[in-house]
């Protein structure tokens, strides 16, 4: 029977990214203090827009340039966004990752990160998350490895540590464009973790295992 390996995606599914700050935190703020228009439906939409933007560019700049365009925002309004972003964000960890991490290693089973975010490791480690964990992997780590949802990354890993080819691979992450099209390109079975539902009209179109909380993943 082979050992099982989990890897967890790290920015929005063990921890809160800048736009999970930005989407939670900073926008219902500017849209109670500059009175913004914010039709439900329209701010739904333009939201997962900005997900799935963020998902293939996490250049924050064009993401909230989308996202203000999609609501019919002022661009005046955006350098005030950003602001907040920059004085207020820090990265938490969400309260079922450690739970979840620590099941995992009490069961024997293996346990990494692969991200597409530089500085993860260090993120990792000033929260406490980098002991609970066997490697933190980025494509910065390997030459010529692309960002996921490229394999490539995976087959650099692969290449590197080749005891993972004798274990069966799990991917845990946030989003079906990045995550889950990794997952999919690498034969992994993957996990999807949509904490505030947001996703929701995605899940019966994709492949993925959808879960609301870290907690409704089973583990053997």
């Amino acid at each position: 029977m082979k050992i099982t390996s989990w890897f967890f995606d790290f920015d929005d599914t063990l921890a809160t990214a800048q736009l999970t700050w930005a989407l939670n935190t900073a926008l219902p703020k500017l849209i109670q203090t500059y009175t913004l228009p914010a039709d439900p439906e329209r701010l739904a939409r333009a939201v997962l827009a900005a997900q799935q933007r963020w998902s293939v560019n996490d250049h924050f700049q064009g993401v909230l340039s989308g996202l203000f365009e999609d609501m019919g925002w002022s661009d005046e309004l955006q350098a005030v966004f950003a602001k907040d972003l920059r004085s207020s964000y820090q990265p938490v960890l969400f309260d079922d990752a450690l739970e979840l991490l620590r099941a995992l290693n009490q069961k024997g089973h293996l346990v990494y990160v692969i991200s597409n975010n530089l500085i993860a490791p260090s993120n990792a480690r000033d929260l406490g998350l980098a002991a609970h964990v066997r490697e933190i992997f980025t494509p910065h780590m390997f030459p010529g490895a692309k960002r996921k949802p490229h394999p490539s990354l995976w087959q650099a890993i692969l290449n590197r540590y080749p005891v993972l080819h004798t274990t069966t691979p799990v991917f845990v992450g946030d989003d079906p464009w990045t995550d889950g099209a990794f997952a999919e390109a690498c034969g992994m079975m993957c996990w999807l973790v949509d904490r505030p539902g947001r996703m929701a009209s995605l899940y019966q179109t994709t492949p993925y295992r959808w879960v609301r909380s870290l907690r409704e993943i089973p583990i053997t």
